[in-house]
């Protein structure tokens, strides 16, 4: 008894000590005014906030969440009411509302007034009908059935609409669970990753909304019913993700198939078939989620408010429709230091934003808490409306908020589908539409939107018909010449066959020419393990050509069959099951070429290092042997990207013997460095010989400083230096123009030239930032598959790279408490160290608790202008490779 009162002693010491060293954060938008209201020992660890019809703050404060030893406070967790009687900025009146729970993360009130809660494995209604600030009732709506245990993975983020109730699941360790309504209703699961699940006010009639998380921790609804969460925390794969989340859709992540993220059937960023990308990234761990349009830019603009409690934030994303989706503007309107970590959000009636501080980074219960209080323009925002459905299709109306409101928001029943999918004015509504329509849109129509190039439509064409076909209607059908439609037809198939259909199909799937195709039937062989396809896959893995992403899903396939391991193993294992290919004297030469690519390429992700132990110099020295042309040249490639002295001079040895390496002495040739006056010189000999090699060597002599005594050895030559020089005269010309001239030189465009220049680390500079088929730099998007895409569209992304930014590669200023700045795309995270690469290419990391501030760019890291060194007919033979390439 007396050691437990002496550490209840230390605890309230520790208290009063801390209360005059409070750090106000920085509140970075002028609108906006940020008081304290309530902390230690009023306040302690707290998770969810919640405020009432009164503008009460409600906020759960743990006691449960990983308790150290001789933990003094309560035995569980608590709902505490924190009163402004008067009116003074300060809460004054403190209550205990409830308390029992534990792991409580999050809670919410509904429009009649009743507080739902959200533990790790249960969702319960308190409601207070009395007004004594007592709970008169405690309803049970989910129950979730599990082993798992972890505090924060399970239950959380609740939303509402319609009279449902949607909340997330997260990947709760990949164990199994069952997730149970209150009129019985149970779904399954276990290992497919985080979820968001929907259910009537009282717990029934559960249903699966979406799939593919890691932890949708917060959800909110936009103005118009477009349902918007956060996935809180991907491991090795950042960022963190604002996700638009749909009825059916696929996010990408599986548990199962390791934590990392970096699985060939896992996607983070939607770059698999059937998967949905994000909105944007978000700053480390949020938390919460919270609209407020009283900040938005303009009336038809939702913004979101999002807590890193990482980051030290409170982060704004205004969505911004973008096909059938959003992109988000996205800047930080608070910042605090080290011991600011916001978890909820909530704002009152009268718009007063609240927030709960958990303070410090220890997951441990630590005795620390704040509630902040948030103004907007020194007095009340606005009151959040309760999303009211319109009473009727305003099939007439083009103004793009009232239609989108109609197509998520008002009754089926009360909806002209295919009239309103006619006149729909945007995708956005479009696509909305086409997921509830519930049957009553005809499959062929559905069938041609399988086709467009969005994949938010393609997914709502497949989710509509998945209500509208079977198994045997698809079986029946002829394949599509589309490869986008056969890819999505392919989707449903596994969704709706029995065994022996699907055995048909998944032959007649690997068959198809086209990457996608076959990686819908090689994730559903590995995925389902059927044993019966091994022989053939083996086989087609030394037999037939394919990029680099389908190799690694061969490879993983097999794994998972074969071995009859979880993907997680595979995750861990791929170099060594890579290196073990390159290592076996029986490798097919085509087999050889790729794994050579992938093993560099996986240990650049894994290690930031392109030199895996299994690509050591005796092996490449034996390679360059090879009777096989395209193995040389794949070693060739391998050695440039080493950069080491030693592969520097078994490259300078093969440009030095051109003659015996043919076309392979052209890729040594872009790696030798024009600042080290022997490859200088080496080069400058290449371009005297005025032959076939002549053009790679100047190219790679782009911008370089010449002596006097070099320019006179090309004169000597005939070789005038300003033809060398002439790239970097050239004056910017506008892409029209320059577009003419490009497509008058198609004709005579050559895929290895277009090659060359992709991968000179001077001339074309490309390969620094992205990837083709497995090789090239990790910063920009991977461009294995831009077949297809207009020369327009390639030269306007080229030419403009900051019109249009993918969210995952958003470039980040980051200013550290050593006065850094530095700008970069966020790589990955592991612990607390954060990876990002720069223009160049070259990662460097920073550990978040040293970051300042961090602010997404609009400017993309590539620089316009690259083409301007460029002829029109090197701009040809670039874009020919990267549409055209066998």
């Amino acid at each position: 008894m007396f050691n437990r009162m002496l550490v209840c002693a230390v605890f309230m010491f520790s208290l009063c000590r801390l209360d005059a060293q409070v750090d106000m954060p920085q509140v970075l938008d002028s609108r906006l005014a940020m008081t304290l209201f309530a902390q230690e020992p009023e306040i302690v660890t707290p998770t969810g906030i919640a405020v009432d019809r009164r503008g009460r703050v409600f906020c759960i404060e743990s006691h449960t969440h990983f308790p150290p030893d001789g933990y003094a406070g309560p035995e569980t967790d608590r709902i505490r009411i924190y009163d402004d009687t008067n009116a003074d900025g300060r809460a004054d009146r403190i209550t205990t509302f409830f308390e029992g729970s534990s792991a409580t993360m999050n809670m919410a009130f509904a429009a009649d007034g009743s507080l739902y809660v959200a533990t790790r494995a249960k969702i319960f209604r308190l409601h207070d009908q009395n007004g004594d600030d007592k709970p008169d009732s405690n309803t049970l709506v989910i129950d979730l059935q599990t082993n798992g245990n972890y505090p924060h993975n399970g239950l959380s983020g609740l939303a509402f609409q319609n009279n449902r109730l949607y909340f997330g699941f997260g990947e709760n360790l990949g164990l199994d669970y069952k997730l149970v309504g209150s009129d019985g209703t149970v779904i399954s699961g276990g290992g497919e990753g985080g979820n968001v699940f929907s259910c009537a006010l009282d717990g029934s009639k559960l249903r699966a909304v979406a799939t593919g998380f890691w932890n949708p921790f917060g959800l909110a609804f936009d103005k118009v019913g477009n349902l918007i969460a956060i996935d809180n925390d991907p491991d090795w794969r950042p960022p963190c993700r604002l996700l638009h989340i749909v009825e059916g859709g696929d996010y990408g992540y599986r548990f199962s198939h390791g934590r990392r993220g970096t699985h060939p059937f896992t996607a983070w960023f939607g770059e698999l078939p059937g998967t949905l990308g994000m909105i944007s990234g978000t700053g480390e761990a949020p938390s919460g989620l919270l609209r407020y349009d009283r900040v938005s830019p303009d009336p038809q603009t939702s913004s979101l408010l999002c807590t890193s409690w990482g980051l030290h934030a409170v982060e704004k994303y205004d969505l911004v429709p973008s096909g059938a989706s959003f992109r988000a503007r996205s800047m930080t309107l608070i910042k605090g230091g080290i011991d600011f970590r916001p978890v909820g959000i909530a704002a009152a009636p009268d718009g007063t934003m609240y927030l709960s501080d958990w303070c410090k980074r220890s997951y441990q219960l630590h005795g620390f808490g704040r509630i902040w209080k948030i103004t907007f323009d020194g007095r009340s925002g606005q009151t959040p409306d309760n999303h009211s459905a319109p009473v009727s299709y305003p099939y007439r109306q083009t103004d793009v908020v009232s239609r989108q409101r109609a197509a998520n928001l008002l009754s089926a029943e009360r909806i002209d589908f295919p009239r309103a999918i006619q006149t729909a004015v945007s995708a956005l509504e479009k696509s909305s539409l086409i997921r509830r329509s519930g049957g009553k849109i005809k499959p062929r129509v559905l069938t041609e939107v399988l086709s467009d190039p969005d994949p938010f439509l393609r997914q709502a064409a497949r989710h509509a018909l998945l209500e509208t076909v079977d198994s045997e209607f698809l079986t029946q059908m002829d394949p599509p010449k589309d490869p986008r439609i056969r890819t999505g037809l392919a989707m449903i198939m596994r969704k709706l066959s029995s065994r022996p259909e699907a055995a048909a199909r998944i032959r007649r799937l690997l068959k198809d020419t086209d990457p996608n195709v076959r990686f819908v039937a090689l994730r559903w062989i590995g995925e389902e393990k059927l044993s019966e396809f091994l022989p053939q896959l083996e086989r087609e893995l030394h037999s037939r050509s394919m990029t680099g992403r389908l190799f690694e899903s061969y490879l993983a396939a097999i794994d998972m069959v074969a071995r009859d391991r979880p993907g997680a193993e595979y995750e861990r294992r791929e170099t060594e099951l890579l290196s073990d290919i390159l290592s076996n004297k029986q490798t097919r030469s085509d087999t050889l070429v790729i794994a050579l690519r992938k093993l560099q390429s996986a240990h650049l992700r894994d290690a930031f290092s392109s030199d895996h132990p299994g690509l050591n110099m005796e092996l490449q020295q034996n390679l360059l042997s090879h009777t096989s042309t395209a193995v040389v040249r794949e070693v060739v490639a391998t050695l440039r990207d080493f950069g080491s002295p030693e592969s520097r001079q078994i490259l300078m040895d093969v440009v030095r013997n051109k003659n015996d390496f043919g076309g392979a002495a052209k890729d040594a040739i872009i790696a030798l460095d024009p600042t080290d006056r022997q490859q200088r010189q080496l080069l400058l000999e290449i371009v005297c010989e005025d032959n076939e090699y002549s053009t790679v060597a100047r190219q790679t002599l782009i911008d370089t400083a010449f002596s006097e005594a070099e320019l006179e050895q090309l004169r000597q030559h005939e070789v005038d230096p300003n033809d060398v020089f002439r790239q970097s005269q050239r004056t910017v010309t506008r892409q029209t123009n320059r577009l003419d001239g490009i497509q008058q030189r198609r004709v005579a465009a050559d895929t290895e030239r277009g090659r060359l220049i992709f991968y000179n680390p001077r001339f074309g500079k490309c390969a620094r930032c992205h990837q083709i088929d497995g090789r090239g730099g990790i910063a920009g998007p991977d461009l294995s598959n831009l077949f297809g895409m207009s020369d327009e569209r390639l030269l306007e992304s080229v030419m403009k790279p900051s019109r249009e930014i993918a969210p995952r590669h958003t470039p980040w200023l980051i200013q550290t408490s050593d006065g850094l700045v530095r700008t970069g795309v966020l790589i990955t995270e592991r612990g607390s160290v954060q990876t990002y690469a720069d223009a160049r290419g070259e990662t460097f990391q920073v550990n978040f608790d040293d970051i300042e501030s961090r602010q997404q760019l609009s400017q993309s890291l590539m620089p316009e202008g690259l083409l301007d060194q460029m002829s029109d007919q090197e701009v040809a033979d670039l874009l020919h490779y990267l549409q055209h390439r066998n």
